[in-house]
């Protein structure tokens, strides 16, 4: 199961965001990575998790969750900064 996530200006919901880091994060499980030069980042998870989802960049920051649930679907959430 892949999480896709996708990182946009609040002010500007059309505007992908590069280079943000991006933590997902649940108990003992933490992955760390920054989004690509669409705004997107990808990780495939073996097991179901629900997941936090923390993104900054500069002084941008947004918040979310993800649940990963079904095996074999991917899963995309769009996550907003401000």
């Amino acid at each position: 199961m892949e999480a896709i996530i996708i990182v946009k200006l609040m002010q500007d919901t059309t505007q992908r965001v590069p280079d943000a880091r991006v933590i997902l994060s649940q108990g003992d499980v933490e992955v760390i990575g920054y989004t690509n030069q669409n705004g997107e980042y990808r990780h495939t998870f073996d097991l179901p998790i629900l997941l936090d989802i923390t993104v900054t960049k500069d002084t941008l920051k947004g918040i979310s969750t993800i649940g990963l649930g079904d095996p074999g679907h991917d899963v995309t959430k769009i996550v907003y900064v401000y």
